[in-house]
């Protein structure tokens, strides 16, 4: 947003301390009966992002149209939703193969043997 130039006002960030559709819900209802609410969302994780939606509904904001929304995780509740999330995927199995490849690298080249 910086390198774009646009403004964001700090009470648009919100740190949702954990993946909960309700309080993602009740977060996000404050924010958009606010006069300056955001056109745009992006949010965490996509049960985040049905929250957002779920509530925007409840405001008769139309979501493409109104209000743009963008999931993080890609998982079925996407296709599930109306209108569906948009979402970034995340190959969560290659991540856990990618990352066991790096320790048992890190491990063999210590010159550590893993004891039984």
């Amino acid at each position: 947003m910086e390198a774009a130039h646009l403004f964001v006002p700090s009470s648009w960030i919100v740190n949702v301390p954990e993946i909960s559709y309700t309080m993602a819900y009740s977060i996000v209802t404050q924010l958009l009966a606010s006069e300056n609410r955001p056109n745009a969302i992006f949010a965490a994780s996509d049960v985040l992002a049905a929250a957002i939606i779920n509530a925007a509904k409840h405001y008769h904001i139309r979501i493409p149209n109104d209000l743009m929304v963008i999931g993080f995780d890609n998982i079925d509740l996407c296709q599930i939703t109306r209108p569906t999330i948009t979402s970034f995927n995340q190959p969560k199995q290659q991540l856990g193969f990618t990352a066991c490849e790096i320790l048992v690298e890190n491990i063999l080249s210590s010159g550590l043997s893993p004891t039984p």
